[in-house]
């Protein structure tokens, strides 16, 4: 990475779904799972893809919207959200995969010193789970994932935490995502944002405010360069 390390942000916080890790067939298998349990349709991988990015129980309350036509099934919500959670845990990475350059921008951020960070809607024990069988949890020094406490992405709460937790300033820090709710979480927290266009995201990323917008990894250790505000 020709990047010059003085110029890299203090921190570089990542979205895992769609921006880390292609974590669809995964979450899919684990949705269509819970569905047939409860006697639902299954849904298409590619239908899934449009219903990722904003936690567990909304992707559960658009799979019963899709497959009822409309209809919520409100009673069954809570039965369905609790099956998918536990086939999700119980195979968290059997298809997942870290995008093209993921793995090598990571080892070069770490050796040259950038605090790295997860900031990701998915719960945080399956988070845990996907991050493990990938190898790449030594790599950050925070994590946070859906949990009981804090309210999702966009919401900036889950951002600042790891923030926080790496002692990284959000002026000098960079959130990597796929999406509107990296957008949002980023820009309430106050730190720089690049979007990566190979992720689940249905919106124009054009048009979410990013500091750069990228195909892929080849070209984030520039942007990162680009986007790094510099300390006074």
């Amino acid at each position: 990475m020709a990047a010059n390390s003085q110029r890299l942000p203090q921190a570089v916080v990542f979205d895992l779904d769609g921006t880390l890790a292609d974590s669809l067939p995964d979450i899919a298998a684990a949705l269509n799972s819970a569905l047939a349990e409860a006697g639902m349709a299954q849904l298409a991988e590619q239908t899934v893809r449009t219903m990722v990015g904003n936690g567990s129980e909304i992707l559960v309350e658009r799979a019963i919207r899709e497959v009822g036509r409309g209809r919520t099934h409100a009673d069954a919500a809570a039965d369905i959200h609790a099956s998918f959670l536990a086939a999700y845990d119980r195979a968290p990475c059997v298809h997942t995969r870290l995008y093209p350059g993921a793995r090598h921008v990571l080892d070069a951020l770490a050796a040259q010193g950038v605090r790295l960070g997860v900031c990701t809607n998915k719960p945080q024990q399956i988070t845990a789970g996907v991050l493990d069988k990938l190898g790449i949890t030594p790599l950050f020094g925070s994590v946070v994932g859906g949990n009981a406490t804090d309210p999702l992405k966009p919401a900036p709460v889950m951002l600042r935490r790891v923030l926080q937790e790496l002692a990284a300033e959000p002026k000098l820090s960079v959130m990597v995502g796929d999406s509107g709710a990296d957008a949002g979480a980023a820009r309430a927290a106050g730190t720089a944002l690049i979007l990566l266009q190979h992720g689940y995201c249905q919106d124009d990323l054009a048009d979410l405010g990013a500091d750069a917008v990228l195909p892929g990894f080849a070209g984030l250790p520039d942007a990162l360069v680009r986007v790094t505000r510099q300390p006074a």
